[in-house]
């Protein structure tokens, strides 16, 4: 009966040794073994020549105490070497902000001389106006003065006309 699944036709079976000895197979189950056993050895030997060298890499110097003190006095020197460009630069900077303090306040002092020189010649100005106001403030007095007694006498010579005709 056919239960609905395919069967798959069977090749003969192919030999891989011709067929001239009764030892075929079995030579054959040999070589694959002392192959297998080749690729063994080689992967042992790959895994140990890695294990060898991977040592090798990482290991210390023989001498690593000298290499070492020259690298900590090397890193020292570019320590101090740092820190004497760092504190030259802080001392720089500190001189120069002096000195544009030193100049701002020059600039400082010296507007404020311009500005009272400024105020000074205003106010001696504003004498000057008060001087020429005040002296023609005596000749306009003095004019007044002057019309006033103009006026009086003519005032007078009208009044003293007035009672001689009368």
């Amino acid at each position: 009966m056919n239960s609905g699944k395919r069967t798959r036709a069977r090749a003969p079976p192919t030999q891989k040794c011709p067929p001239t000895g009764p030892y075929c197979g079995r030579v054959d189950g040999i070589s694959g073994l002392v192959g297998g056993l080749i690729g063994l050895l080689v992967g042992a030997a790959a895994i140990a020549a890695f294990w060898v060298s991977e040592r090798t890499f990482r290991r210390l110097p023989e001498q690593p105490e000298r290499e070492l003190d020259d690298a900590k006095e090397h890193a020292d020197e570019a320590v101090a070497h740092t820190r004497n460009g760092w504190e030259q630069m802080r001392a720089d900077a500190k001189t120069r902000a002096a000195e544009l303090k030193a100049e701002a306040r020059t600039r400082r002092e010296k507007h404020d001389a311009d500005l009272a020189a400024s105020d000074a010649e205003l106010g001696e100005a504003e004498a000057a106006a008060a001087v020429d106001y005040a002296a023609w403030a005596i000749e306009a007095a003095e004019l007044a003065i002057l019309d006033a007694l103009y006026l009086r006498a003519r005032a007078d010579e009208k009044a003293a006309e007035v009672t001689v005709s009368a």
